[in-house]
């Protein structure tokens, strides 16, 4: 998807990453091909989950990173990479290359008892 919003050096990065990995299940997305679209939907995905890009990114007036899906995978439009007003306190998105060292820990609360939280 060529980026149909601002100019490469001006408005947009072609410097980002191809392959990202959800660090939030909660993520925000604006389904248009213009960044500065003020139309945001918040969709879910598990944590680990792969998201494909362009390498385009934009940088919001209020700060957040936008990074351009790409539409050849299933998916258009600018998901935030991290940025104010939403809630996050950590990267939504977080570079590919950087998280195949990552491991993902789900804790079950099984029961609780007198003396706090009990581990199987």
């Amino acid at each position: 998807m060529a980026a149909t919003f601002g100019k490469v050096g001006e408005d947009i990065s072609e410097d980002g990453p191809l392959v990202y990995r959800t660090a939030s299940a909660d993520l925000f997305v604006k389904r248009s091909d213009n960044p500065a679209c003020k139309r945001v939907v918040k969709v879910q995905r598990p944590v680990g989950s792969t998201v494909y890009a362009t390498g385009l990114t934009w940088r919001g007036p209020s700060g957040g990173l936008w990074a351009e899906l790409d539409v050849a995978w299933g998916d258009m439009g600018w998901m935030l990479i991290h940025g104010p007003g939403f809630g996050l306190s950590e990267p939504a998105l977080m570079d590919a290359k950087g998280a195949h060292d990552l491991v993902t820990v789900k804790i079950i609360l099984l029961e609780m008892s007198g003396s706090g939280v009990v581990f199987r």
